[in-house]
């Protein structure tokens, strides 16, 4: 039996390539937009010991500039079309996404390669972004709701607040 939703052709379909990596499609034709989501397995719980935190770390430095694209050449080519690049990082994954429209989606997903593949993490941007993550740590540790929310975490992994993501902010100004 059919559900509604496939009718509708609202099920993606997956495909693995030969070169190991997973592609999952939906169409839909109520707009010429494509969304990409591009994940790897280069979450927290890989960070090397010492440096809990660098994933995170790298989520937000990665996408300043490559060997091919300057930080300003990155953003007028995206801003150009309309794109919001975006990096996110889990326990597991680390994602870049974006929407762009049908038209663009092949000179998007080069940039995306790009930044995935070829990042140079210029020194001003990863002072800047170190600066802002220890900001964002402190901040954290004396914030009564966050410190509720993560404690159960914290204690059952028998990790130290924050770091199981995050980093510590001892990591981030000596390690990374």
């Amino acid at each position: 039996m059919t559900t509604t939703a496939a009718r509708r052709g609202l099920t993606p379909t997956r495909q693995a390539l030969s070169n190991g990596v997973v592609v999952l499609t939906q169409r839909t034709s109520t707009h010429p937009a494509v969304t990409v989501s591009i994940s790897l397995r280069a979450g927290s719980a890989f960070d090397p010991p010492g440096q809990l935190g660098l994933s995170h770390f790298v989520s937000k430095v990665i996408d300043r500039s490559t060997r091919r694209n300057s930080a300003d050449e990155l953003a007028e080519a995206l801003d150009g079309r309309g794109v919001s690049l975006s990096t996110s990082v889990g326990r597991h994954l680390f994602t870049v996404s974006f929407t762009c429209l049908a038209e663009d989606v092949e000179t998007v997903l080069g940039l995306a390669a790009d930044v995935i593949r070829a990042p140079t993490f210029p020194d001003a941007e990863v002072i800047t972004r170190r600066g802002e993550v220890v900001t964002a740590i402190r901040q954290d540790e004396d914030n009564p709701a966050t410190v509720a929310t993560v404690a159960p975490e914290v204690v059952l992994a028998k990790r130290n607040f924050l770091a199981a993501a995050w980093g510590s902010v001892v990591a981030l100004l000596t390690a990374i």
